[in-house]
């Protein structure tokens, strides 16, 4: 029998102005990252701190920050990206269209 290969994820903490009161964005990454290890067959490849100053109502992320995700993803062949906060079901949808994401969120 074969062993299933990981899946290749990353991590994604969007760091909006509301965020910051409650804790360091750094500290919700790497709680996010525990969590994302505790699940089984995940490989996390890398995981980052965005900053948000403001959240883009159609894709959460702004245009130069989903070109720069989309090659990043591309590049390391990630199967999965996990956004640890909300996501609408329109920016999940623009994301994946977008190449940026086959994503899944966790609640704030």
């Amino acid at each position: 029998m074969t062993e299933a290969l990981p899946t290749r994820a990353v991590v994604l903490h969007p760091d909006t102005r509301a965020r910051q009161a409650r804790r360091l964005p750094e500290h919700g990454l790497a709680e996010a990252v525990s969590l994302a290890a505790a699940l089984p067959g995940l490989d996390i490849r890398w995981a980052e701190v965005v900053r948000l100053p403001r959240v883009h109502p159609g894709m959460l992320f702004g245009a130069g920050k989903v070109a720069e995700l989309k090659a990043r993803l591309a590049a390391d062949e990630v199967d999965l990206v996990l956004v640890d906060g909300p996501v609408s079901p329109v920016q999940q949808r623009n994301l994946e269209r977008n190449g940026a994401s086959s994503s899944s969120t966790a609640p704030a």
